[in-house]
């Protein structure tokens, strides 16, 4: 059963939205057309369209999955076009390894929900600075600045300490953005008699 097509209003409606800037929106016009249709070509523009947006993390998955259309027609004539906007968007992405902490805590990239503890594997995330917290019921939130780095896993060792302790920072530890806690558990001071 052949696939539908895609109106043509559909990618002249997208081509417009890049030429606005839109490229976020464009690429949603052509994510939409993916879904009906199965036709890499929308795939393949939808991750050109993320990848004018910055949106690298999307631009590199869309990228990827067109370039696995090998008999489509349209993947074969833009292969070297598709490969190398892949690789650039490959180049700012990085895989961020969250380990430690307690089952069932809640992970979070920049204050949005990416899963929960074992993670099922690496977040991937754009190069560069993200913030990085871990929560969980009945401990302190786990909260650091990491720097992902591209092409590679960044290893984060989460530590929680139980409600009610706090994390006392060793004399030398003035620097959050490492990505491992470095700092040890200790009980709150008794209090005075």
């Amino acid at each position: 059963q052949p696939l539908p097509v895609a109106a043509p209003t559909d990618f002249d409606r997208a081509v417009s939205l890049q030429q606005q800037g839109r490229h976020a929106e464009a690429a949603a016009v052509y994510r939409a057309v993916y879904a009906r249709t199965g036709a890499a070509r929308a795939l393949g523009l939808a991750g050109f369209a993320e990848a004018a947006a910055g949106r690298w993390v999307e631009a590199e998955a869309a990228l990827g999955r067109a370039l696995e259309a090998l008999d489509d027609p349209w993947v074969a004539e833009q292969r070297p076009l598709l490969t190398a906007q892949h690789a650039l968007a490959r180049s700012r992405v990085g895989r961020l390894v969250v380990e430690g902490g307690v089952a069932g805590a809640e992970v979070a990239v920049e204050g949005r929900a990416r899963g929960t503890l074992p993670l099922d594997g690496p977040l991937r995330l754009p190069v560069g600075l993200a913030r990085l917290s871990v929560r969980a019921v009945g401990y302190q939130t786990f909260a650091r600045r990491v720097m992902v780095q591209p092409d590679g896993e960044t290893r984060v060792l989460v530590t929680l300490a139980p409600a009610g302790r706090t994390l006392v920072p060793e004399p030398d530890d003035d620097d959050d953005t490492l990505g491992v806690d470095r700092r040890a558990p200790v009980s709150p001071p008794p209090a005075p008699a």
